[in-house]
């Protein structure tokens, strides 16, 4: 016979097996202050209905799809480097390989002008800024090249230029001409990120306004002309590389939400229209049920923020989950394998739409293959076919539903993320906190933090800091790699009208890259615990 206990009940006995202990002794704590308790429950909503809607129901927490609705996600390929021809044929290779999604890496260098830039001839961005680690593309030839033989109807292709991303979209509507491509059945997300691209490449801060007004009016475009396309990204993935805890991202990625919907809207786009023009990108990281919180309180804020935008009855958003480069590691890195999975199933069990798994060579591909081994590659896309075809995720409507651990973490996440948003918006908002460095100082205290508690062993990197390879067998970073940190930690803040950009790092960093010796103590492969 089962005997209900109550959760006073269990309390008062587990106080008494500690034998004087604390109970706070059994509860840990989040980055950023969350508190983890040793046991979740079934709550109460006091007689009103479950705030958590619905699976394909408003807010969305349970996901864009509703229950016992067939469904999946894009299996999105990622493509950098800077061969064009290297890139073609790894982009060749992976669409023949089950993906059905592309995120173009560009590095927009412009030989000419005509009539299709004439809203960026003023801004021509250099390589640089663009980043160095995109494929050259200085034409809308250029472009039509790398994609030939990519059924645009087919396959959603995510363009991602940095500060040249209105250039690569301009680039992109030539291309459609070109190819006589139909554009109403043609996906197209043009990655147009001013403030992701301020904050990650670094630049004067001045034309920030110019961006933001170049973005709205090929937002404008792009929903008159282009209807399966989006013209907006809103990507975590600068704070996340920063060092920034869950709830800065979400609520930094909240704020730059709320800043593109207001210079949208002065363009004369309602804010349901601009909403539709909007897709976000988030790192999903090697924690499984922080990974799924993350997902599911991103779309919380969506729809908090459209409705005090006066939108009644919103649209689920478009969210592109990525593997996190900061949990990636060049020293076994076969350990990335298990890592990259972890992440993949968060991010289905999250909701994702397009998710990018990393090859788990990544930080080891050479100039001969920019765009990973193909090796690399091919179990990065073949991970998500298991999942997808074998293991049949897709087919399972919000699986995290009703774990009561993960309800009650992913409210205090988005909640947590919703104070930050306001605090961001109180003091000026997201563009003035990029420009004036807090946002850089912020990002880099929550990153001290993290780097204190591997070094001293507190946290954890497998096959680094602990059950590290003896020496002469772990993977060795090749002379030509083009992976780690793009741009290392410099200075802080504006220095003579110019915004540094924010450092990338990485959890591995301080032993790979900085020479930190593993803790004192730590497990070795040799050793058993």
């Amino acid at each position: 016979m089962t005997v209900a206990v109550s959760y006073e009940e269990w309390r008062a006995r587990v106080e008494q097996e500690l034998r004087g202990a604390p109970f706070d002794s059994l509860v840990s704590t989040l980055r950023g202050g969350i508190e983890i308790q040793p046991l979740y429950h079934e709550r109460p909503w006091g007689g009103g209905e479950d705030p958590r809607g619905r699976p394909g129901a408003a807010p969305f927490v349970r996901g864009a799809r509703p229950a016992g609705e067939a469904g999946g996600w894009l299996r999105c390929t990622r493509i950098g480097g800077g061969d064009p021809e290297a890139a073609k044929e790894a982009l060749a290779a992976d669409l023949r390989g089950g993906c059905d999604a592309a995120w173009l890496e560009l590095d927009v260098r412009p030989r000419r002008q005509d009539e299709l830039l004439t809203a960026v001839r003023e801004r021509m961005v250099r390589g640089a800024e663009a980043g160095a680690e995109g494929i050259p593309i200085d034409s809308p030839e250029a472009l039509a090249a790398l994609i030939a033989g990519v059924d645009l109807e087919r396959v959603a292709l995510f363009l991602d230029a940095g500060a040249g991303s209105p250039t690569a979209a301009a680039f992109a509507f030539q291309t459609l001409r070109l190819r006589a491509a139909d554009r109403e059945r043609a996906r197209l997300f043009l990655g147009i990120d001013p403030i992701g691209a301020l904050a990650a490449a670094g630049a004067r801060a001045e034309p920030l306004e110019e961006r933001e007004a170049e973005m709205a009016g090929f937002a404008v475009h792009c929903a008159a002309e282009l209807p399966r396309s989006r013209a907006v990204t809103v990507s975590a993935l600068p704070w996340h590389e920063a060092g920034a805890t869950p709830a800065q991202e979400l609520g930094w990625t909240a704020a730059t939400l709320v800043r593109y919907l207001r210079r949208m809207v002065e363009e004369a786009l309602d804010v349901l229209e601009a909403a539709e023009q909007v897709t976000f990108r988030i790192a999903v990281g090697r924690d499984l049920f922080l990974g799924i919180a993350k997902l599911r309180a991103l779309r919380w804020l969506w729809t908090k923020v459209l409705a005090a935008g006066g939108v009644a009855a919103p649209p689920p958003p478009f969210v592109h989950a990525v593997s996190s480069d900061l949990a990636l590691t060049r020293r076994d890195p076969w350990t990335n394998l298990l890592r990259v999975t972890t992440e993949v199933f968060a991010a289905v069990a999250g909701g994702a739409d397009a998710i990018t798994a990393a090859a788990y060579d990544r930080l080891l591909r050479s100039a001969d293959e920019p765009a990973g081994s193909r090796l690399g590659r091919r179990l990065a896309r073949n991970t998500q076919h298991v999942l997808s075809e074998e293991a049949h995720l897709g087919r399972v409507a919000d699986p995290a539903g009703g774990s009561y651990y993960l309800e009650t973490l992913t409210e205090e996440l988005a909640r947590a993320a919703w104070r930050e948003m306001r605090r961001v918006e109180a003091a000026g908002g997201i563009a003035e906190h990029v420009r004036s460095g807090r946002l850089r100082e912020e990002a880099e205290t929550a990153w001290r933090e993290r780097r204190a508690a591997l070094v001293d062993g507190s946290d954890t990197v497998l096959g680094v800091s602990v059950y590290a390879p003896p020496d002469g067998e772990g993977a060795e970073e090749p002379e030509a790699a083009v992976g780690g940190r793009r741009h290392p930690a410099r200075g802080r803040g504006i220095v003579a009208g110019v915004l540094e950009p924010l450092p990338r790092h990485r959890l591995a960093e301080p032993f790979e890259d900085d020479g930190v010796a593993p803790p004192a103590g730590a497990r070795t492969a040799e050793e058993p615990a």
